[in-house]
């Protein structure tokens, strides 16, 4: 349900547009207009999220190293190499990361961070033909001008491997080329995992038999060097190479950290015909500015916290905001795979092939956001309901937004495709206004 607000007791609208509720002007053309506030409120009073301890670090072993500390095997200088690998036939989402853009496989599964120096990680399911286990890609992020050189980050790593059997170093692959700007080393590792303990009194995770990695250092982004990590099973790695190669050749700079040669703008897009002024949202835990031309639709509670009309050239579309408390809800890529399964193809293809999955972070939220199109099937309302009728040619824009005070928001526009195209700038601007209530 909403409750509409008293102008008289909204923040001025320069304070409210002045924290970013929109990125570019796309809501702003009639600045004169009034602001309107509508309030989703929790069905239950929301207990304070309990402060999470700080995880430990892991201070990884130089196993490879003398009493002395220099190195036990010779480490050669990189080999020149062209990262221009072509795309696999999957489909990829695109993640930011600290002022750079990499794409990474829809099928990675994204799990919580336990850390801070973690800036996002995934379990990369082993093939369906075998019996691995899963492996894990990891992006570390330690700041600007931490977190070390190449150097000592391929000697770091390559003190947790063992090398195989009659090799010399567990070094497979040592490479170094250039990729929009930046500088990009990629290396390849093979033997025996030996990860060191998490303390000096803690005994270290059990060695792993035929084990690989496959890490890329990043230099030369906006705010220091990124270090990103495939670990898991030697044959998993293997089968990754070629998924971890075309994710060194996508790496590239957001536009605002591109140098004044590579920068490119573009103008920023017409309000819609008819659109004046900004309505700000509130739901548990966030806001975000949406055009105040959708008018507001009862929802009857629920888990809708709020509903709008979005007008279109296609039909009149619906924003609906799910609210499932704290800790409810489900996770990111469930719901991201729940909404593509809800569209299906014409010609009876796999929609996930056709699907548009992107990830960001906008202040203290980390998004993931979708848009599929085709014949849209909504969920029934309840177990005795009927199924309602498919719809073709519509389009769905899903939003999971995460990290909230108060638990997940989940954000849905669907309705005819023309709609929903012409307002995919409308909601990659509501993302890009996403802040604390």
């Amino acid at each position: 349900m909403f409750r509409k607000h008293d102008p008289t007791h909204v923040p001025s609208r320069q304070s409210a547009l002045s924290a970013g509720l929109l990125a570019t002007a796309l809501l702003l053309s009639a600045c004169q207009e009034e602001q309107i506030l509508y309030r989703a409120e929790s069905p239950t009073p929301i207990p304070p999220v309990p402060e999470r301890p700080e995880s430990p670090r892991t201070d990884f072993a130089a196993v490879h190293t003398g009493g002395t500390g220099a190195a036990a095997f010779e480490l050669p200088a990189p080999e020149p190499t062209t990262f221009d690998a072509e795309a696999p036939n999957e489909p990829f989402r695109s993640v930011a990361l600290e002022g750079v853009q990499a794409r990474v496989p829809l099928r990675y599964r994204q799990t919580p961070s336990p850390s801070d120096m973690r800036l996002v990680q995934y379990d990369v399911p082993a093939p369906e033909e075998t019996a691995l286990p899963e492996g894990e890609f990891v992006v570390f992020h330690f700041g600007e001008g931490q977190g070390g050189g190449v150097r000592d980050n391929v000697m770091r790593w390559a003190g947790q491997f063992q090398p195989a059997p009659g090799a010399e170093t567990p070094v497979t692959r040592y490479v170094q080329g250039r990729v929009d700007g930046l500088t990009v080393t990629r290396l390849t590792l093979e033997g025996q995992y030996v990860p060191a303990g998490m303390g000096a009194d803690l005994p270290g995770p059990a060695p792993q038999d035929r084990w690989a990695m496959e890490a890329l250092v990043v230099e030369g982004g906006p705010r220091g060097n990124l270090y990103l990590r495939l670990t898991g099973p030697a044959e998993l790695v293997q089968a990754e190479s070629h998924v971890i190669a075309h994710v060194a050749a996508s790496l590239e700079r957001d536009g605002a950290a591109r140098p004044e040669e590579h920068a490119h703008t573009e103008p920023a897009p017409e309000p819609p015909e008819g659109e004046s002024g900004v309505s700000l949202v509130q739901a548990p835990g966030v806001a975000f500015a949406i055009p105040a031309s959708w008018d507001p639709v009862p929802t009857g509670g629920g888990m809708r916290a709020l509903e709008f009309a979005v007008p279109g050239p296609g039909g009149t579309g619906e924003l609906a905001v799910f609210y499932f408390g704290r800790d409810g809800g489900g996770t990111a890529q469930g719901n991201i795979d729940r909404w593509i399964s809800q569209v299906t193809q014409p010609g009876g293809g796999s929609s996930r092939d056709h699907a548009r999955v992107q990830q960001r972070t906008v202040g203290r939220f980390s998004v993931t956001t979708v848009t599929v199109e085709g014949t849209y099937r909504a969920t029934p309302m309840g177990p005795q309901a009927p199924a309602p009728e498919p719809l073709e040619d519509h389009g769905l824009f899903g939003a999971v937004i995460e990290g909230g005070a108060e638990g997940s928001i989940f954000v849905r526009l669907t309705g005819p495709v023309e709609t929903v195209r012409a307002n995919e700038d409308v909601m990659n601007a509501l993302v890009a206004s996403l802040q604390e209530p």
